[in-house]
């Protein structure tokens, strides 16, 4: 079988192109992005009866990984949350770290690195031209499997950076 590639207009092209023309966001600082899954608590797993990843050890390697990307680049990292993060308005995850809702291609914009597991924002940093790393674990393997595989193809397809988080 042949693989055939096509070029297709989405919602997230749209929200690019308008995001081009103007921006809401103003961080006055240099930043790195991580656009949020909300892996252990997206409504998606639940009704495809997936058993979610545990949470504390999820954000506690998430949050490692990302004291360390700081303290290597010298820049923080700021959070552009899943659309359905509602828990994230009542629970810090993220040590602190400033969380935006509903301007992940704003966010991008700016962005001197972006970071993901799989999402399919990541078009935002592709249309952008940023430069992306990929996170994962043995701990998303284990519970997103098929995530998992997505990072992996996505580092693949477009030549991102891949890092498994297990690695320090």
């Amino acid at each position: 079988n042949t693989i055939k590639k096509l070029q297709v207009h989405s919602f997230d092209y749209n929200n690019y192109i308008f995001s081009q023309q103007s921006s809401n966001i103003v961080i006055d600082e240099p930043y790195i992005l991580f656009i949020d899954q909300y892996y252990p608590f997206h409504p998606d797993m639940t009704i495809c009866g997936v058993n979610h990843i545990h949470y504390e050890p999820y954000y506690e390697q998430l949050n490692n990984t990302f004291k360390m990307i700081e303290e290597k680049l010298n820049m923080k990292i700021i959070i552009a949350a899943h659309p359905k993060s509602l828990k994230y308005k009542d629970t810090d995850f993220f040590e602190g770290r400033r969380v935006f809702w509903g301007c992940t291609s704003d966010l991008t914009k700016k962005a001197t690195l972006v970071i993901t597991h799989d999402s399919t924002a990541i078009s935002y940093a592709i249309m952008s031209h940023k430069p992306v790393l990929i996170i994962t674990s043995s701990l998303i393997k284990k519970y997103y499997p098929v995530n998992y595989n997505n990072s992996i193809n996505l580092s693949d397809e477009f030549g991102f950076t891949l890092v498994n988080m297990d690695n320090k």
